[in-house]
């Protein structure tokens, strides 16, 4: 794990230092010279191209995933889930994780998956079949899943959705 200088709240960013195998356990919290620091995003590009990442299980604290994160992780699989806390996905965080199976998006105000046409979060991720909404979700952003046969996906869009941003 490597720690990048303290944003303005004292939290960190955690960064990605040697290609990880099977399951990452991501830490809500990481000490350093004693003091523990939350951990609130993942950095751009932490495990983009690591071949044998299989899982990745995130804290609630994490509010950001960085762009390509986990860009081309071929065996990354299953499910994905998205905690209540997190506000943006950076562009083409999982693109190309063809094994992704399910997304459990329970975000309660996310603002952001990718921000264009061309660059969503979740693109040429070819078995995602099935997107599951928490029951306080209130935004899906613009280009959330843009470039997805979305007639192939089961859906369960929850009552508390105040809005569905362009596609």
């Amino acid at each position: 794990v490597a720690l990048v200088a303290p944003q303005e709240t004292g939290n960190y960013r955690w960064m990605g230092i040697a290609p990880p195998q099977g399951v990452v356990n991501i830490p809500a919290e990481v000490v350093h010279d004693g003091v523990a620091y939350t951990v609130v995003a993942l950095g751009e590009r932490a495990f983009s191209g690591c071949a044998d990442l299989t899982g990745v299980n995130f804290p609630p604290t994490l509010t950001e995933i960085g762009a390509y994160a986990f860009y081309q992780c071929p065996n990354l699989r299953g499910i994905i889930t998205i905690g209540e806390n997190m506000v943006n996905i950076g562009r083409g965080a999982f693109y190309g994780c063809m094994g992704i199976t399910e997304l459990r998006f329970n975000a309660v105000a996310c603002e952001s998956m990718g921000g264009s046409r061309s660059t969503t979060a979740f693109g040429n991720c070819r078995s995602l079949t099935k997107i599951t909404f928490g029951p306080h979700v209130r935004i899906i952003p613009d280009y959330a899943f843009v470039g997805m046969d979305m007639l192939r996906f089961q859906w369960n869009l929850p009552e508390s959705l105040e809005t569905i941003g362009e596609y």
